[in-house]
């Protein structure tokens, strides 16, 4: 009895011969053939395909290859013309910069992460010495002869403004406690970002704009000790302390906070008057309130500060932010009120000059 391959026409005597036959590459190379309709070939032939392949491989592997554009050349004249090339050289100083650059950000990360390693290592306190000093640049590295000279200084060339400058109560303490907010703390003072030194808060302050303050609701409270409002109030009295005289005053202002707003009938409106100061009258004198008065305020004579308005001034500052900001909203207002005028005039002579007809009249006479 023998046992055949169909695929490669060979016959064996035993069992275990046949399967080890079906596993060899001299089977599989077969049934590839007879899958794409070809004859088998013999196992003489399969050995020489296989020499001729293995010798066409060391070959190949003989080829000189370029490691810098991953390509394999025939001989090599053509290698060294490759070499030559503009493409390769290009190639080459690219891969060559894409190396050096990731060489120098290895070296600042390892840089870095010692300098991680010192700084906890290292135990930093807060000192009042590091603190700017008022005649000190809170930019720069410029020093002043006095307050007013710095907070010109820092206008004319670094454009920082104090905001509500007209209400401001403390020109020294406000610089102050910015030089500190600077030095010691070596936060920026528009973005609040911590840093290392004060270099480096310098630095991203200029480069970045932010030469001014955060000055809006919700960090207004930060700088409220500085400012004092109470002259745009309209019962302001100039001959009241701004600070308080003793424990029961400050719990007297306390209690009479909390309070809320009261009545007031002395002229006979029945006016509201809020915490702020700010009057609501009755809806049935609606139209004497939109008269838009100017307020009455008293002129607060502080030389240091009109001397620093002044300044702001020559240089083309034009008024406080929330000033602006109403006039801002009043000339809208204004443009708004002419515009619905002018479309109310325009729609009411169109309807006129159309003459339009209310009933349907029929002009095709039949005779």
């Amino acid at each position: 009895m023998s046992f055949t391959c169909i695929a490669c026409r060979v016959a064996f005597q035993t069992a275990d011969q046949q399967r080890a036959h079906y596993r060899t590459d001299f089977h599989r190379y077969n049934l590839k053939r007879k899958v794409a309709e070809l004859p088998p070939v013999s196992a003489e032939t399969f050995q020489q395909k296989v020499l001729s392949q293995r010798g066409n491989a060391s070959e190949e592997n003989s080829k000189p290859f370029c490691e810098v554009c991953k390509k394999r050349f025939s001989s090599e004249n053509v290698y060294a013309d490759h070499l030559k090339s503009k493409k390769h050289k290009e190639t080459e100083s690219r891969l060559a910069k894409k190396a050096q650059d990731k060489q120098t950000v290895d070296k600042a990360e390892k840089m870095a992460v010692e300098e991680e390693v010192d700084d906890d290592e290292e135990v930093i306190e807060g000192d009042e010495n590091e603190a700017l000093e008022i005649t000190q640049c809170l930019f720069c590295e410029h020093e002043s002869k006095d307050v007013e000279e710095n907070v010109k200084h820092m206008a004319r060339s670094h454009s920082f403004f104090i905001p509500e400058v007209e209400f401001l109560a403390g020109l020294k303490g406000l610089i102050g406690y910015l030089g500190a907010k600077v030095g010691m703390g070596h936060v920026c003072v528009w973005c609040n970002r911590p840093f290392s030194c004060v270099e480096a808060v310098r630095h991203h302050m200029v480069d970045k704009g932010h030469t001014f303050m955060l000055y809006n609701d919700t960090c207004r409270g930060e700088y409220a000790d500085f400012y004092d409002f109470r002259s745009s109030y309209p019962d302001y009295d100039p001959q009241a302390p701004r600070k308080k005289d003793s424990v029961q005053d400050e719990e007297q202002d306390s209690e009479d906070e909390v309070e809320g707003p009261s009545l007031v009938s002395e002229d006979g409106l029945g006016e509201l008057v809020l915490p702020s100061g700010a009057r609501a009258g009755h809806r049935s004198l609606w139209r004497y309130y939109r008269q838009s008065l100017p307020p009455e305020r008293q002129a607060v004579q502080r030389s240091r500060l009109s001397r620093v308005i002044a300044q702001y001034q020559s240089i083309g500052w034009s008024g406080s932010v929330a000033l602006q900001r109403v006039a801002k909203e009043k000339q809208r207002m204004e443009r708004a009120a002419y515009t619905r005028h002018e479309s109310h005039h325009h729609e009411r002579l169109g309807v006129k000059a159309n003459k339009l007809q209310t009933y349907y009249r029929r002009r095709d006479f039949v005779w």
